[in-house]
């Protein structure tokens, strides 16, 4: 665990924290005390490093545009949709990377980086590239706009719309076709059947 600092209004405010993690655990919830498990899996941290920077402050001192990069591996198992069990191990030489920036009426992501991904659908090296910024309104959980490119062992381009019933299109291969189409990012899966 580290941390810096830099000197902002009239005190200090953290700049830079860097946790690296290893270890296991594991999580089961019933939400409604039904008997049935809404949540039941395991997670394990292999030398998992994650560097939070703050790029921006604002005149208020609170953070505008913040970088987090992370390398190493890490695994999750779902016990109850197994399609959503997954680990992935990013090299320290190419992290993956997401840049935070507060704009008007929201935020835009900027994502890149390399990883290696075991899936229940898929097993290799991704490339991720940021192509348009990925844009989501204040009080909303889904992206409104962006575009993110995938190479390496698979190639798709993922566009998030405002559309209504298609928040998610996926062109698989990247032909300019869109192969497939998803209400909302909430309804992206790490495989989906």
């Amino acid at each position: 665990f580290g941390t810096s600092t830099t000197a902002c209004g009239s005190g200090d405010e953290p700049d830079s924290v860097t946790i690296t993690m290893t270890g296991s655990g594991s999580f089961k919830e019933d939400r409604d005390a039904d008997g049935t498990l809404d949540e039941n899996g395991s997670f394990t941290y292999t030398n998992l490093k994650l560097n939070t920077t703050i790029n921006e402050f604002g005149i208020d001192c609170e953070p505008v545009k913040a970088t987090l990069t992370m390398s190493g591996g890490f695994s999750g198992t779902d016990n109850i949709e197994s399609n959503n069990s997954m680990s992935m191990s990013i090299s320290s030489s190419n992290p993956l990377s997401m840049t935070w920036e507060a704009v008007t009426g929201g935020e835009n992501i900027t994502m890149s980086g390399i990883s290696t991904v075991d899936t229940a659908c898929f097993d290799g090296t991704l490339t991720i590239a940021t192509q348009t910024p990925i844009f989501t309104p204040d009080g909303s959980d889904c992206p409104t706009s962006g575009v993110i490119k995938v190479t390496g062992d698979v190639t798709a381009t993922i566009t998030y719309t405002a559309t209504v019933g298609a928040g998610v299109q996926i062109d698989e291969g990247s032909d300019g076709t869109v192969d497939q189409t998803l209400p909302t990012c909430e309804d992206a899966e790490a495989c989906i059947e």
